[in-house]
């Protein structure tokens, strides 16, 4: 029962309208449907926000010990790297996709993110969402890893893949969706066109990636039950999200895992026995030999910035006596000038020196760095010494800024040098 107050003093009781009443002018059909979807919709993206604050964690902790600038603090931390990814370091298609390159990358990625995202998890639900989210990532990085050797990092191959899942969800529902929301449609396959088109013209983009994400999207979105919005959902496939749901956080908790150990596993040095030449050289056993640059000399690397060449060169005997010292000496200032000369308008800065080692062989060294007016500036330092009518060198090159990382490995490496 209601109280109404017709004048003061007075008051009267009205009935309650009865349910019947209320009834009498139900809303029709379309009207419930797109309530109903507009409802879905405007619920809280929660697995969308932990995603973009999980990689916005990251580029703080990567930014903090600088990779901004040196490539290897990403590498170290799980971003994709093919040659590793060989090597049995699988996990990395999974936490590549957490790591960004900077600020802007991370801010164009979290925009796209949060449009797409908050759509595609409140239709297929946030345990689904997020086996998803991981599903494409591992197609996107799997991809690249076949066709693109360099270094990749981002959640963008994810974002693709939700393009996908969402392009399939319009089309296989399309009869579930309300009219005035059937063109959102179009707008996905303009949006990925053109972001697949750009990314053509860009050589930072890692375009396979991308590619590999949007069809990881349109398979997977082609099959993925969506409850929220389709009548008559089995029970059965509603669990499907829940163990969706906890395999996408077991993959992404162990590829972690699996990376932190990595990471913490200190660097054991082995040996390089097979040279022509004859000497022998240690290196980090996650560095490899990339190329043979002849039959005496190779180029050892971490496919991330730092690289080692080692060899020798027959140009002198022992006949040179007392010049020997001074074309050694020449011979490091050609090979820095050299390697320094392929940057366009550089400016190097040198320090020279020399340094007798436990066999009592003189080793001159030449210290260097170079600013490019494009390209990668780097840093290298070239030793070099004659034994046996040969000239051996080491030169060690990292990108500008990260020497203080490599010089460990560096020093270690020229260490372990041993003549035949």
């Amino acid at each position: 029962m209601a109280w109404v107050r017709d004048f003061p003093g007075t008051e009267q009781k009205l009935p309650a309208p009865s349910p019947a009443a209320v009834e009498v002018f139900p809303l029709p059909p379309a009207a419930r449907r797109v309530n109903g979807w507009n409802a879905i919709l405007e619920q809280p993206p929660v697995i969308t926000m932990g995603l973009i604050a999980a990689c916005a964690a990251m580029l703080a902790v990567t930014s903090a010990q600088g990779g901004l600038e040196d490539p290897s603090v990403l590498c170290a931390h799980g971003a994709k790297v093919a040659e590793r990814i060989a090597r049995g370091e699988g996990w990395r298609v999974v936490t590549a996709n957490f790591l960004h390159g900077g600020l802007t990358h991370l801010l164009c990625n979290a925009i796209g993110l949060l449009v797409l995202g908050r759509m595609c998890e409140n239709i297929f639900g946030r345990s689904a969402f997020l086996a998803l989210v991981v599903a494409t990532g591992i197609s996107a990085q799997g991809l690249s890893t076949l066709l693109v050797p360099a270094v990749s990092v981002g959640i963008s191959g994810p974002i693709f893949g939700i393009l996908g899942a969402l392009i399939a969800f319009h089309v296989r529902h399309r009869s579930e969706v309300p009219p005035m929301h059937r063109g959102t449609l179009l707008a996905l396959v303009v949006w990925t066109g053109w972001s697949l088109a750009s990314g053509f013209f860009d050589p930072e983009m890692d375009n396979w990636a991308h590619t590999g994400g949007l069809l990881g999207g349109l398979v997977l979105g082609g099959f993925i039950p969506a409850p929220q919005v389709s009548e008559g959902t089995p029970p059965c496939r509603r669990r499907v999200h829940v163990i969706m749901g906890f395999a996408a956080t077991g993959v992404v908790v162990l590829s972690c895992t699996l990376q932190v150990m990595t990471s913490l596993r200190p660097r054991v040095m082995v040996a390089y026995l097979h040279l022509p030449g004859g000497f022998r050289i240690d290196h980090p056993d996650d560095w490899t030999v990339t190329r043979l640059l002849d039959q005496d000399s190779i180029e050892i690397s971490d496919h991330v910035g730092g690289r080692v060449f080692v060899g020798r060169m027959d140009r002198w005997s022992d006949d040179l006596g007392e010049n020997t010292q001074g074309a050694v000496r020449t011979l490091v200032e050609g090979l820095a000038q050299a390697s320094l000369a392929g940057m366009p308008g550089f400016v190097s800065s040198r320090a020279a020196s020399r340094s007798v080692d436990a066999a009592g062989r003189t080793w001159f060294r030449l210290q260097a760095s170079a600013t490019a007016t494009r390209g990668q500036d780097i840093e290298q330092r070239i030793d070099a010494t004659y034994a046996g009518g040969h000239v051996y060198f080491v030169i060690a090159v990292s990108p500008k800024g990260a020497w203080q990382r490599y010089r460990p490995a560096f020093d270690r490496i020229l260490s372990s040098f041993e003549l035949p």
